[in-house]
């Protein structure tokens, strides 16, 4: 006759903690970080020079970082004055008659 079968009791396993909990903030160096954006290194110093980007003694927090250049290129972008031109309503005038403008005469 066949022995019973052992009973075995698993035991649960330890549930495991999200690695954003854990995880410090990545630092990385000016190379990887210029890389990171596709500049050279010494942008990144410049701005780092001028106080846009922000490097501590292990380097640069890549996601505040990255954040801090986004805003300067946007703050850039509304200072220009391509983005004041775009800005300005197109005159209907111009527009071709299809969408609403005057009849553009045909050479």
């Amino acid at each position: 006759m066949a022995k019973p079968a052992k009973e075995v009791t698993l035991d649960p396993l330890p549930r495991r903690q999200w690695r954003s909990v854990e995880r410090e903030p990545e630092q990385i160096g000016t190379v990887v970080f210029a890389a990171h954006l596709d500049m050279t290194r010494q942008n990144a110093a410049r701005l780092t020079a001028e106080g846009i980007l922000e490097r501590t003694s292990a380097g640069y927090l890549m996601h505040n970082s990255r954040v801090r250049y986004i805003r300067h290129l946007r703050e850039e972008y509304r200072k220009s004055p391509r983005a004041a031109v775009e800005a300005k309503p197109t005159k209907p005038s111009t527009l071709p008659s299809c969408i609403g403008g005057a009849e553009v005469p045909r050479a």
